[in-house]
């Protein structure tokens, strides 16, 4: 019997978005999957691969937007399942032509557009309420809704009864320690992380600040969000503490993971981020990594009733100060926690168990 087909779509993420690379893998078990996205590659991690054009500016998105509306038409596949907002206009008319849809929903938009400081703050909010209704509306004519927070499945299952909550966690064994590392954990070094984009919305420079006094090293890993930021990190008094590695592979985010003795999340309380559940929490705790983070309801509830984090507020330095220099004066009992916070994360928060919710979202009703 053949497989049914599945065309995967995504204008704005790069082909090695993990969240969608995740759902293409567990996906083709199942389904024969196509992935239309940017790319020079054919396939990826066996996947095949429709390449889009790679592009450097907003203004070329509209041009790949007509691409690939043109490849989605070009074979008929029994699902397609857009990762975009802006392709909620080619899920709308993907439905007038009969074809079954899946959204994901990646991030509360209506929020995101809020924080955007580079649009008129009085045109954001006209932007963010009619986005808001919009994608209501296409929520509502979707085949199935999958969300990447408990927030968002609260929130659309009200407008699409088949919605599923298919969270960003990690599979089992991606951070699995599988060579050998350059770098020993030290007895001496405390060594603090983050690893992601680097922002001022996502807490550097709160960061920064919080460790002029500390004795540490830094690492940090991941892409500037802009040049102004990379340059003002790079003229702060902490950037000598700073290990900066760029953006760096998985296997170099598990050895980052094994040498820090703690994980740091310190995300600025924008409405996107209060209720969001960002990959870091968990791959962290994948890695046994004891951790510092905003103190967001969600994000307590996970971290400190499980005992495996601590929350602060993210808008005083000297509370993150104060409670770094507490994990550093007590590292060693935290490292010791490594197998409590693995055990945790096996347990509840692992990329497998979202798979049988995943398939859920492509079942014929």
């Amino acid at each position: 019997m053949n497989k049914k087909t599945i065309c995967v779509i995504s204008t704005v993420h790069p082909d090695h978005d993990n969240r969608i690379l995740k759902q293409c893998k567990s996906l083709s078990l199942n389904f024969n999957v196509d992935l239309i996205i940017q790319s020079n590659k054919e396939s990826i991690k066996g996947i095949k691969i429709r390449q889009l054009p790679i592009i450097k500016t907003r203004i070329s998105r509209a041009l790949l937007f007509i691409k690939a509306c043109k490849m989605s038409f070009s074979k008929k596949y029994n699902f397609y399942l857009i990762h975009d907002p802006e392709l909620l206009v080619l899920s709308l008319i993907l439905k007038i032509s009969r074809r079954k849809v899946v959204y994901d929903i990646h991030e509360d938009y209506k929020e995101q557009i809020l924080d955007k400081r580079w649009i008129n703050k009085y045109l954001r909010r006209i932007i963010s309420l009619l986005f808001d209704k919009f994608e209501k509306f296409a929520v509502l004519r979707s085949y199935s809704v999958i969300c990447a927070t408990p927030f968002l499945e609260k929130k659309f299952i009200k407008f699409n009864q088949n919605t599923f909550g298919v969270y960003n966690y990690p599979p089992l064994l991606e951070f699995k320690k599988s060579f050998k590392t350059n770098i020993k954990r030290s007895s001496d070094v405390f060594r603090i992380l983050y690893v992601g984009n680097i922002s001022h919305e996502r807490g550097i420079f709160k960061i920064l600040d919080a460790i002029k006094g500390i004795d540490c090293e830094f690492l940090l890993a991941g892409n500037f969000v802009d040049k102004g930021t990379e340059a003002k990190c790079e003229s702060h008094s902490s950037w000598k503490k700073v290990n900066y590695f760029g953006y760096i592979s998985r296997k170099q985010y598990s050895e980052l993971l094994d040498i820090a003795d703690l994980g740091l999340l310190i995300f600025l309380p924008n409405g996107n981020h209060i209720n969001a559940q960002p990959n870091k929490l968990f791959e962290y705790m994948s890695g046994g990594v004891f951790q510092l983070a905003s103190n967001f309801p969600h994000w307590t509830k996970i971290l400190e009733h499980n005992s495996i984090g601590l929350t602060v507020d993210p808008n005083r330095s000297d509370l993150i100060q104060a409670m770094i220099l507490s994990v550093k004066k007590n590292k060693n009992f935290y490292n010791s926690k490594r197998p409590e916070i693995i055990k945790e994360f096996m347990k509840s928060y692992t990329w497998e168990s979202q798979i049988p919710k995943l398939m859920k979202a492509f079942i014929d009703h």
